[in-house]
């Protein structure tokens, strides 16, 4: 069974609760004009695979994603910022949403997104829950277990897939539960990639007590050496990873046929720093793991594209484009 898979089942009726209850939105939020900023460069600036499998998708469900990756990426800068104006920024972003109208002024990228998200019909709990699982980030440095874990993926994360999958279209409430797996993986990847920028910023992810069981204090984490302990930790962290892509990636079938490669390529792109990690004998703290030019092209031929030919039958021909696509 896989691990944290009744937390998973939870979170999956909590959303699949939320998409179903889903809260009208004020006539205000479809009022407001388009941006005429170009919000492309955001995420070309900060995430090469991302902006790759972006350019796939048709231009409206493009520039829906780039408002979707500005507010995520400019809300997960004010994080990491740490300080009180940071803080204090997340905190009005989660009370302009929370309170299900705009503020007086919305900072543009976050009127934009507001816009977006009531054009495509997605649930506020998705974007609260992810400012507020950045506000914890404020508070909390440790895990205890790969449980607690799961929900802190899920609040950063796996709220971007199921966010995502309206903006792609999906045929199926059975989506959810692969959208947040994806989620996790792939958070659970960026984890393992930044263990030591993480920890130079006083934060441990990785569970409490997974590392003890592996004898592996902080001061070892410290000392930034791979030692024999920390290779069976980070295999048996890699092999877990490994299972949470193999049972989110048939989730591809429920997406909107233009979906399915960009969210392919992202997938199997992210698991790649998984091989990277272990072709370097699982030193992540001398080097920041990532996968070639050479290795995405090799993949995305090998791996992403008969993923997408082999869920391709299985498509709804009812695509259900999160009640508002065309």
């Amino acid at each position: 069974m896989l691990s944290g898979v009744h937390s998973i089942e939870k979170l999956t009726d909590r959303a699949i609760q939320e998409i179903q209850q889903m809260q009208v939105y004020k006539e205000d939020y479809l009022s407001i004009q388009e941006s005429v900023t170009d919000l492309s460069q955001i995420i070309q600036s900060n995430s090469v695979t991302f902006s790759l499998a972006a350019k796939v998708l048709p231009r409206r469900k493009r520039q829906a994603i780039y408002s979707f990756y500005a507010f995520c990426r400019t809300a997960d800068d004010l994080a990491d910022l740490h300080d009180l104006s940071g803080k204090e920024t997340l905190s009005c972003w989660l009370e302009t949403i929370s309170n299900h109208c705009p503020s007086a002024k919305p900072h543009p990228i976050l009127e934009e997104w507001l816009r977006t998200s009531a054009e495509y019909r997605i649930p506020l709990t998705f974007s609260s829950d992810l400012l507020q699982t950045l506000l914890q980030d404020f508070v909390q440095t440790r895990y205890e277990s790969f449980d607690d874990l799961i929900h802190y993926c899920y609040g950063v994360a796996s709220t971007v897939g199921l966010i995502s999958m309206h903006i792609f279209g999906f045929s199926s409430l059975k989506a959810v539960q692969y959208a947040i797996e994806l989620g996790i993986a792939l958070q659970i990847t960026n984890i393992l990639r930044d263990v030591r920028e993480d920890f130079e910023r006083g934060r441990i992810y990785l569970p409490q007590d997974e590392l003890a069981h592996f004898q592996i204090d902080e001061a070892a984490i410290n000392r930034q050496k791979v030692s024999s302990n920390w290779r069976s930790f980070m295999q048996f962290q890699i092999a877990r990873n490994r299972q949470l892509y193999k049972s989110a990636l048939p989730g591809i079938a429920y997406l909107h046929m233009s979906a399915r490669l960009p969210v392919a390529l992202s997938a199997v792109w992210y698991r790649d720093i998984l091989r990277d990690i272990e072709r370097h004998s699982y030193d992540v703290f001398s080097r920041r793991s990532h996968a070639s030019w050479r290795r995405k092209l090799i993949t995305a031929t090998v791996e992403a594209l008969p993923l997408v030919v082999r869920y391709a039958a299985k498509m709804d021909k009812n695509i259900h484009e999160g009640r508002l696509n065309v």
